[in-house]
């Protein structure tokens, strides 16, 4: 099994790694795990995400995050099947995250078992739009590794994200692009 914490998040539950590895000994057919986490910032504290169901799928991952990196386990086996990944992406949990959950489910745990420390100097307060703009890169490799993977869900995302997130100033002609690319992406998997 392989569990990631990253230097700026922290584990709070002692059992966290017994609980998540007993589930996964006991259901073969399930790839991972992951759990509820606390979002801390310097002025406040919330949940990473409400209402998520019990089980996670690979489509449940094409559009937005469910979990924070700091809450998954997962079966090496699943991971050393593929081929090394692009190295010129922005968001490698996400595509361990696709890549995991093409093999199965992930089961989700209600439990608040980690934090995720959430600054102004961290990878996700520093969205610049070429950065963001990497994780294009990585979908001949999740085409080419995942059996019908869905391309254009997932591209009507990265393009969403490309007009909405970044924290710099953007062309209006790669707003644009990126807008209507978005629509074009969000119809066409319909």
């Amino acid at each position: 099994y392989i569990a990631i914490c990253e230097g700026d998040d922290y584990w709070t539950d002692l059992n966290k790694l017994q609980k998540q590895i007993d589930f996964l000994e006991a259901n073969s057919d399930y790839a991972a795990s992951a759990h509820q986490s606390l979002i801390v910032t310097e002025r406040s504290q919330r949940l990473f995400k409400e209402n998520v169901p019990a089980d996670i799928h690979l489509s449940d991952l094409l559009e937005t995050r469910i979990f924070h990196t700091a809450s998954f386990v997962f079966r090496t086996e699943h991971i050393r099947k593929y081929p090394p990944t692009p190295v010129n992406m922005h968001s490698y949990d996400r595509l361990l995250f696709m890549l995991i959950a093409s093999n199965g489910p992930i089961r989700y745990f209600d439990d608040v078992m980690c934090v995720y420390r959430k600054h102004e100097s961290g990878l996700s307060a520093r969205g610049k739009y070429k950065t963001i703009a990497k994780d294009f890169n990585v979908v001949p490799y999740l085409i080419e590794n995942i059996p019908n993977f869905p391309k254009n869900k997932y591209l009507a995302f990265l393009h969403r994200i490309c007009f909405i997130y970044p924290t710099d100033k953007m062309p209006l002609r790669l707003v644009l692009k990126h807008y209507f690319s978005f629509i074009y992406y969000s119809f066409s998997y319909f």
